[in-house]
């Protein structure tokens, strides 16, 4: 049915309704990112790492507080299954992080036992030898953050010994989730090329998904069928509604591993990659392993969906460049959609903040104007436009960053609110300034 049928006063409800429930995905969004950034602060250890000691504990409740608003709004839609998991995160991640913490102080204790320094550079060489049984050709280095070791490599040799030799693998890094060594086990990211910024993010974002998200099981909204992927959705829907025992194991499978292309795109997103960069790997040797159990059929739609994925993430990237705080916030409104929805997505994504942050930019004026033909331009006039033409672009500029979170703020709707004022009273100035010219 079109619109021209509908009521005219129905279809603002239906579109501020839409907007209502971004505003609430935005809020969500906001709260993951600031829950990531409380959960990463690393405190000097002042008792045994432990899931129940107080620092922990505390960090638990801070933690519970402000995911409050978003298990409230899951358990009004009904959403048990993704209630229970944003519930069970924390906990996740603090044991992770226990795990990592042990561990590092188990190899503080050893290396400080043999009389050295607990260096970057010795833990580095401790955790390499306990892998490989050998001394690396140059130095590693490693530090613990979160609940991983972060291991840097300086020499390609030691790089491939370390993941076991594979000269194909030609990527700049791995995230290893419990990389076995001996008498324990601990989440590891590899950077190829030592401290490399973009690859630590892009490896994060997989610990992430795997470590703290059990690879989105559980979290994930229902799919409608869509005609323009049908095997795709026979996947997701028979994965959990089929009859057959044996559908199920095998469609689960490949839920698994759709899920596993989502993993990859949503660390490309974070890392700060262009449009292609996200999009363009299905294909690439590396990986094959993703593109096993699938039939030729299956991944040329897999393909067609990326293809499809490229354009919106690319208007996406004017809102969402790099720094990782603003790829954060895009990575967490897709967080619990399943691939197979993610064009439309982001496509709501967009529009959300299009409309939000025109809200402010409607006020920087369009083109510098000059006086009245046949008079001379008054300099002084001109500066004062110029002045306040750039306080404008500024105040907009800045509501901008709060609206996609790369801008901190104790309260960012009441800071919006002052911008706004300001910006009215701004143009009123500026459009008084021309009008007097």
């Amino acid at each position: 049915m079109g619109t021209e049928n509908i009521p005219n006063q129905i279809i603002p409800e239906k579109k501020d309704r839409k907007m209502e429930l971004m505003e609430q995905r935005h809020q969500s969004a906001m709260t993951a990112l600031d829950l990531e950034r409380v959960l990463a602060e690393e405190q000097p250890l002042t008792e045994y790492p432990a899931s129940g000691s107080s620092e922990n504990k505390e960090l638990l409740l801070r933690a519970e507080t402000k995911l409050r608003p978003i298990i409230s709004r899951l358990k009004e839609a009904g959403l048990v299954s993704q209630q229970e998991t944003v519930q069970n995160l924390v906990s996740k991640y603090i044991k992770e992080k226990v795990i990592a913490q042990r561990i590092e102080m188990e190899l503080k204790e050893e290396i400080l036992g043999e009389g050295k320094e607990t260096t970057p550079q010795e833990t580095g060489a401790r955790l390499f030898k306990m892998r490989t049984g050998t001394e690396p050709v140059k130095e590693v280095e490693a530090i613990r953050r979160e609940g991983y070791f972060i291991l840097a490599f300086f020499n390609d040799d030691d790089y491939f010994r370390f993941i076991g030799g594979l000269k194909k693998e030609e990527s700049d890094g791995q995230f290893h989730r419990a990389m076995r060594f001996p008498n324990m086990s601990v989440d590891v990211i590899l950077s190829r090329n030592g401290w490399t910024n973009k690859t630590i993010i892009h490896e994060r974002q997989h610990f992430i998904n795997n470590s703290i998200f059990n690879n989105f099981e559980g979290f994930e909204q229902q799919v409608p069928a869509k005609t323009a992927y049908p095997l795709l959705s026979a996947i997701y829907r028979k994965a959990h509604s089929s009859d057959d025992l044996d559908e199920v194991y095998t469609y689960g499978g490949l839920r698994g591993k759709l899920e596993k292309v989502k993993d990859e795109l949503l660390a490309r997103i974070r890392d700060g990659g262009n449009d292609e960069w996200a999009t363009e790997f299905f294909a690439d040797y590396l990986y094959t392993y993703l593109r096993e159990g699938f039939s030729e059929d299956e991944q040329s739609e897999i393909d067609d969906l990326l293809w499809e994925i490229m354009p919106e993430l690319k208007v996406a990237y004017t809102y969402f460049s790099y720094p990782a705080d603003a790829r954060g916030i895009l990575v967490y409104h897709l967080i619990d959609i399943p691939l197979i929805r993610f064009p439309e997505r982001i496509r709501a994504i967009v529009d959300y903040y299009k409309t939000r942050i025109s809200e402010f930019t409607q006020y920087v004026p369009e083109n510098r104007r000059v006086g009245h033909s046949g008079h001379p331009i008054d300099r002084d006039w001109l500066a004062e436009l110029d002045k306040l033409r750039l306080e404008i672009t500024g105040e907009s500029y800045t509501a901008s960053e709060l609206i996609l979170g790369t801008k901190k703020s104790e309260d960012i709707e009441q800071e919006l609110v002052d911008i706004k004022e300001k910006l009215v009273a701004l143009r009123e100035k500026y459009d008084e300034l021309i009008e007097n010219s």
